[in-house]
């Protein structure tokens, strides 16, 4: 067998143990039910908009577009989830096009950027399973 054909499969099986280790197991029906997914704090899209802008160029010329806060499970920890669509200028003074990014507001009171490709269950997925 070739050595790059083996060297290819033993790094897809790894890859797809780490993915597999990462996912854990999803909550039941009756814990999205009777969970306390609490609520955004009042100032959460303040608060997303202080994170984002640090990293922006020219903050000031931001322009967001928020998603109402749903339930939703990031690992293993339940709370709300936020999608917010960022569209500012860049170095060269013209607009880039929207960037998605993906908060959860935790019923501890803290708002923390998520991995877009963050395991998770939206409470819409949900309604098919009941």
């Amino acid at each position: 067998m070739n050595k790059y054909l083996v060297r290819f499969n033993i790094t897809i099986i790894v890859i797809l143990l780490l993915i597999t280790g990462c996912v854990g197991s999803l909550p039941t029906p009756e814990q999205l039910a009777n969970e306390n997914f609490g609520e955004c704090p009042a100032n959460y899209k303040e608060r997303i908009m202080a994170q984002i802008n640090e990293n922006l160029f020219d903050p000031y010329s931001a322009m967001y577009r928020f998603s109402e806060p749903e339930k939703y499970v990031s690992g293993g920890k339940f709370g709300k989830r936020v999608v917010v669509y960022v569209n500012a200028k860049n170095r060269f003074g013209g607009y880039v096009g929207e960037e998605i990014r993906n908060y959860m507001c935790f019923t501890d009171g803290s708002v923390t950027e998520i991995n877009q490709f963050a395991t998770g269950m939206v409470n819409g997925m949900q309604k098919g399973m009941r």
